[in-house]
């Protein structure tokens, strides 16, 4: 999977769904979208995602999860495991 470049527009901000997301949760999101292929998929997994989105971070992987949690909850990224190893994997909805 190949992460590319992603634009975010102003109806991000402005829906309903994305604002019943912690603060937190919201800006994963966000990295989530500039990490995904072009069909939406991606890595789905707390220490990566850490490690992707927040590298100048000291952030506990209980909380990557929990904000996770409230992504999948929102029904913005559809997890599920693929391939031979069952890797965790992300679907972005929308």
């Amino acid at each position: 999977m190949m992460p590319r470049i992603r634009t975010v527009k102003p109806e991000f901000w402005e829906s309903e769904t994305i604002g019943c997301l912690s603060f937190g949760a919201r800006l994963l999101f966000l990295a989530c979208l500039n990490l995904a292929d072009d069909e939406g998929l991606l890595r789905w997994n707390a220490s990566y995602l850490s490690a992707s989105a927040f590298m100048y971070d000291d952030i506990d992987p209980k909380t990557i999860s929990k904000w996770m949690e409230e992504i999948v909850k929102q029904e913005l990224v559809y997890p599920y495991s693929g391939g031979k190893v069952e890797q965790k994997l992300g679907w972005i909805i929308n």
